[in-house]
């Protein structure tokens, strides 16, 4: 009853036959190694939050740093994603005639949401306060920001040509105080 509750929704929603299908045995699959766990006592079917807690944090751990050397890779290469994966391809290609054990991934890229998205949209483009000389001086950036390289321009007896560049673990606007 709550697989074909389940295939109605899916099918309302419209997943096609085949992917519905897929999706059911995946699931019941899936129910059935959890079955063979417990009966083996290999693992409870609801386990508690503390059941083997060490372990499990150690294997968690330890995915993080081994991922791509399951298929025998010793290390991993991340690419842009280009159409039809033709960058990775070629990358894969030239891996494999040299014998390295390489995994190549490719990276997303930025998704239409993270493009559109606007995190605050009345936020003003300055600050405001008066001892800015980020905002007062027409600079661009955001003078709150940590972490910052910036570019002083000579405004008196010196060519145009001279540019101090800096870089500084504050903000912008602190570091413009000492300006």
């Amino acid at each position: 009853m709550h697989i074909n509750n389940f295939l109605k929704k899916m099918q309302y929603s419209g997943y096609s036959k085949p992917f519905r299908y897929n999706a059911v045995n995946s699931a019941l699959n899936a129910w059935k190694i959890i079955k063979e766990k417990k009966e083996l006592g290999i693992r409870p079917i609801n386990r508690t939050k503390d059941w083997r807690w060490e372990e499990r944090a150690k294997e968690k751990e330890e995915k993080k740093t081994v991922w791509y050397k399951n298929g025998g890779f010793d290390s991993v290469l991340f690419i842009p994603s280009t159409p039809e994966g033709k960058l990775k391809s070629m990358y894969q290609h030239e891996i494999a005639r040299s014998g390295m054990r390489i995994k190549v991934i490719e990276k997303t890229g930025a998704t239409l949401k993270s493009r559109l998205q606007v995190s605050n949209p009345f936020k003003t483009q300055r600050c405001g306060r008066e001892s800015c000389f980020v905002c007062t001086s027409g600079g661009t950036g955001n003078c709150n920001s940590e972490g910052i390289t910036y570019n002083l321009k000579c405004k008196t007896e010196c060519e145009t040509k001279d540019i101090y560049r800096g870089e500084s673990s504050g903000n912008a606007y602190t570091r413009g105080m000492n300006t």
